[in-house]
């Protein structure tokens, strides 16, 4: 029997998050509760961390990290197991 490998395909967008939402239910993790996000700060857009439990979250820039209400929350929007052909 031969073993054939599956890969996954994962399409990713950025969701604007409302101050009084929950986290998403496809929101994407760097590790356990703590969700991947980019912010606008100055003129530069920049990732950074939510915890998902407050409305702020935070982003690192000029080594000084900064608490942000207005941001987005990376997201798997579809997830396709197949097969290569």
């Amino acid at each position: 029997m031969v073993c054939e490998p599956v890969f996954n395909e994962i399409a990713l967008s950025w969701i604007p998050v409302d101050v009084k939402a929950t986290v998403p239910t496809n929101a994407v993790e760097a590790k356990p509760g703590l969700y991947i996000i980019r912010a606008r700060h100055e003129s530069d857009i920049i990732p950074g961390k939510w915890s998902g439990t407050t409305p702020e979250a935070s982003v690192s820039y000029g080594g000084e990290e900064f608490s942000v209400i207005e941001f987005e929350v990376l997201c798997n929007t579809s997830v396709f197991r197949h097969r290569p052909p």
